[in-house]
């Protein structure tokens, strides 16, 4: 097989853009994921299909019974065709994984002829679209490469109902079958991965332009703490409103962006308290726009043995991109080269969290800023989605140069 480019035929959970056919639960973070390291692919010179399955809520006879397909522009002359099915629990799942394993036969054969070798990339390891993939992808001769940036809780495998822990054991077994990963975390691959399985480690990107604006200046008087992101346990948002009854700065005070789980609860806690509060959703550019204007931005995730050990934060890279301070726990998914550009306290505390929160505001000498700005220029060079796509593209190339050489 020739052995010049890199070609790709990535499947995944995209929408076909239409808002009517795609689940408003569905992850955000996910496609963007997907669609900035297929489009970072295609400016490193891969050549690039994707296969969409857009997410939706199971029809309850409320929600929408056929899912039709659809063509997506994704940028970059990239377009994304996805899969229709119809939305009924098992029929769904069925026609998904015949829609996918014919996708991968399909182009697997094309590639065949012109013999050039494919990578078929599938993000995470549901079954019904990454155990058809792999057998097509084995069929046809070609490279599977698993983009696993969720692995199901242990709580899903050992609890709950059977469909549900069946199908967590599943995708656990199937990262295995992947003849390369790519992983928001070494540790995924050393915890579920073979020994003899390559990957690399790519947790996110950033847009270059989406940050094209200079680091606000520290604002004077009033100090303005902002979270932004999903108000769930994960979150630790419960961690950021118990750390401000120890703020001692009467000045400052947190607002909280965003939904989720216990955006009642952080409603609560703002109406009845005088340094904290909530502006719920808001549009991107308005969120963008406080966290520039801030003083400080917080990621309050909690260390945990599961999932702060395989994910990583992506609301950081967001974080680092607009230049304003930002305070974080250690976690063991956030990469060692993170560490010079992060603010931690001293422990998880409430009390912690307050002490680190009223030093970093007041800023005396500029030091927190000054990391910050160096933070910016960090992520623009190595973490934007044309560097990460690049550096996917070595990894593909010799992923298929190793399968080459197999072959002869």
């Amino acid at each position: 097989m020739s052995s010049s480019g890199v070609s790709v035929l990535w499947v995944g959970g995209i929408s076909n853009g239409d808002p009517a056919n795609s689940s408003p639960k569905a992850s955000t973070s996910g496609e963007r994921f997907q669609i900035g390291l297929a489009k970072g692919l295609v400016t490193a010179g891969a050549k690039v299909e994707v296969v969409g399955v857009p997410p939706f809520p199971m029809w309850n006879g409320a929600a929408r019974f056929w899912i039709p397909s659809g063509l997506r522009d994704l940028g970059t002359g990239l377009m994304a065709r996805t899969l229709p099915y119809p939305n009924v629990l098992g029929l769904k799942q069925l026609w998904i994984a015949i829609g996918v394993f014919f996708a991968v036969i399909k182009r697997g054969w094309s590639a065949r002829i012109v013999t050039e070798h494919l990578n078929v990339v599938v993000y995470n390891s549901i079954s019904y679209i990454a155990a058809p993939a792999l057998v097509a992808a084995k069929l046809m001769g070609c490279s599977s490469v698993g983009a696993i940036a969720d692995v199901p809780l242990p709580s899903q495998a050992l609890e709950g109902r059977l469909l549900v822990r069946g199908e967590a054991r599943r995708q656990v077994r199937l990262i295995r079958k992947f003849d390369a990963l790519v992983v928001l975390s070494n540790l995924l691959t050393h915890d579920f991965g073979r020994n003899d399985q390559p990957s690399i480690v790519i947790e996110g990107g950033v847009y270059p332009e989406d940050g094209a604006c200079s680091p606000s200046l520290a604002s004077a008087g009033a100090k303005m703490v902002v979270f932004a992101g999903s108000l769930n346990e994960v979150s630790g948002i419960q961690l950021a409103l118990e750390a401000m009854k120890h703020v001692r700065d009467p000045e400052c005070s947190l607002v909280v962006y965003g939904g989720g789980p216990l955006s009642d609860l952080v409603q609560r806690i703002a109406a009845t308290t005088r340094n904290v509060q909530y502006l719920g959703m808001q549009p991107h550019e308005t969120v963008i726009a406080a966290e520039r204007a801030a003083d400080l931005l917080i990621s309050p995730r909690l260390p945990d043995s599961f999932v702060t050990r395989y994910t990583f934060p992506s609301k950081l890279l967001e974080y680092m991109q607009v230049g304003t301070p930002i305070l974080a726990n250690v976690l063991e998914g956030v990469p060692d080269e993170y560490t010079p550009y992060l603010n931690s306290p001293c422990d998880c505390t409430a009390e912690a969290w307050g002490a680190a929160i009223d030093e970093i505001c007041v800023d005396k000498v500029g030091a927190f800023r000054a990391k910050a700005d160096e933070g910016v220029r960090f992520v623009l060079r190595e973490k934007s989605w044309e560097a990460q796509g690049s550096r996917l593209y070595r990894f593909l190339v010799t992923i298929s140069a190793r399968a080459m050489v197999l072959d002869l």
